[in-house]
C-alpha cells in the first residue's frame, strides 16, 4: 500500500526516510490505517511545462449571471444613495429658485427705480412748464397793462386834439376870423399831433404792432381833417365835405379800437 507524505501529501517511495518533494522526515512507525487522502493540487501542477501550450479555459456562462449571495445582516446602501440624490436635487432646485427670486427682486428694484426717475423727471417738467406758463402769464399781463396805458394815453391826447379842431371849426364858422387866426389854430393842432407821437414813442411799446398802427391811423386822420378845414377856409368848400367823411371814418376806427381792447376814458 502506497504511503504519502504527511506534510505535502506526495506519494513516497518505499523505504525512503525523507520526502523527495518537500524533504520532510518519513515516520516509519506503523500508523493506523486511514482513508487515503487526496493530495491537494500543487500550485505547480497546473503550470505549463516549457514548450507546452495551454488551451484557453472556457468560461462558465452561469458565473457572470449569478450574483454572489447577500450576506445575512449586511447594510443596504441604496436608501442612503437615494436620499443623497434627493437632497442634492432639492439643493439644486432651492439654489435655482433662490437665484430666480434674487433676479426678480433685482428686476423689480430696477423697474421701481426707473419709475421713480421717470416720475421725478415728469414732475420736474411739469414744474418747469408751470414756471414758464407763470412767466408767460406775467409777461402777458404786463404787456396788456402797457398796451392799455399806451392806448389810454393816445386817446387822451386825441381828445385834446379834437377839442382844438372843434375850436378851429367854430372860428371858421363864425365868419369873423382872419386867415391868420385860422392858420394859427391849424399849426397849433399839428404841433399837438407831433407832440403826441413823440410822447407815445417814449412810452413802453405794445408787443402787438397792430395797436401802434391803429393809433397812427387815427392821428393821420386828424391831420387830414385839419388840412381840409384850412383848405375850406381858403375857399375850396368841397374840402368841408371831405372833412366830414374823414370824421366818420375817424369815429368808426376810434370805436373799434376802444371795443377791441376794452378801453374806456
Amino acid at each position: 500500500m502506497a504511503k504519502f507524505c504527511r506534510k505535502c501529501g506526495r506519494p513516497l517511495e518505499p523505504g525512503v526516510k525523507f520526502c523527495t518533494s518537500c524533504g520532510a522526515p518519513v515516520n516509519t512507525e506503523a500508523a493506523p490505517q486511514e482513508s487515503p487522502v487526496t493530495p491537494p493540487a500543487s500550485v505547480y501542477e497546473n503550470e505549463p511545462h516549457a514548450g507546452q501550450t495551454v488551451p484557453p479555459q472556457a468560461e462558465n456562462p452561469y458565473d457572470a449571471a449569478q450574483e454572489p449571495p447577500k450576506q445575512s445582516g449586511g447594510f443596504d446602501k441604496r436608501p442612503l444613495i437615494g436620499g443623497l440624490i434627493a437632497a442634492l436635487l432639492i439643493a439644486i432646485g432651492g439654489g435655482a429658485y433662490y437665484h430666480y427670486d434674487q433676479q426678480q427682486q433685482t428686476i423689480q428694484q430696477l423697474q421701481q427705480k426707473q419709475a421713480e426717475t421717470e416720475a421725478a423727471a415728469k414732475a420736474q417738467r411739469e414744474e418747469a412748464e408751470k414756471a414758464a406758463q407763470a412767466q408767460k402769464d406775467k409777461e402777458n399781463a404786463a404787456n396788456a397793462a402797457a398796451t392799455a396805458k399806451y392806448i389810454k394815453k393816445a386817446l387822451s391826447q386825441m381828445e385834446e386834439i379834437e377839442n382844438g379842431m372843434s375850436s378851429m371849426a367854430g372860428l371858421i364858422n363864425s365868419g369873423n376870423a382872419t386867415m391868420g387866426q385860422v392858420m394859427y389854430r391849424h399849426n397849433d393842432i399839428l404841433r399837438h399831433i407831433d407832440n403826441t407821437r413823440e410822447l407815445l414813442a417814449n412810452m413802453p411799446q405794445p408787443k402787438d404792432q397792430k395797436v401802434i398802427d391803429q393809433i397812427n391811423e387815427l392821428l393821420r386822420l386828424e391831420v387830414a381833417r385839419t388840412d381840409c378845414m384850412l383848405n375850406g377856409a381858403r375857399g375850396d368848400r368841397s374840402q368841408f365835405s371831405r372833412g366830414n367823411d374823414l370824421y366818420d371814418d375817424y369815429q368808426t376806427k376810434y370805436y373799434d379800437l376802444t371795443q377791441q381792447y376794452h378801453i374806456t376814458l
